[in-house]
């Protein structure tokens, strides 16, 4: 056992994972057109990783604006201190990739 079977993320961090989860949920119904996003959420090795995928229309990562809503899906990263990657590519798909440190849970007793 970990102790963190029943952690709680701090109100912060919960609030931004979330948000992260939220808009790439978002992002991948909006323009994706796949008839299905896998999302998986794990806590292991003192770790929380968040991945969301699909197997839609994919794009070309070069030709994404600074508007577009994985600008704030980085910026999110990085407050939380945590690593954020995306891979795409036209007719392939996205996969996108969040890890931060459990450090950042309290274990609950």
């Amino acid at each position: 056992m970990s102790g963190y079977e029943n952690a709680t993320l701090n109100p912060q961090v919960r609030h931004n994972v979330f948000l992260i989860f939220r808009e790439a949920l978002n992002n991948a119904v909006k323009y994706s057109k796949s008839p299905e996003v896998k999302v998986r959420l794990e806590f292991l090795d003192s770790q929380l990783t968040l991945e969301v995928s699909d197997s839609g229309i994919g794009f070309d990562p070069q030709s994404v604006s600074a508007g577009n809503g994985l600008y704030t899906l980085k910026k999110r990263a990085q407050m939380l201190k945590g690593h954020f990657t995306f891979e795409s590519a036209p007719g392939k798909g996205t996969h996108l990739f969040l890890r931060i440190k459990l450090s950042r849970l309290k274990p609950i007793a």
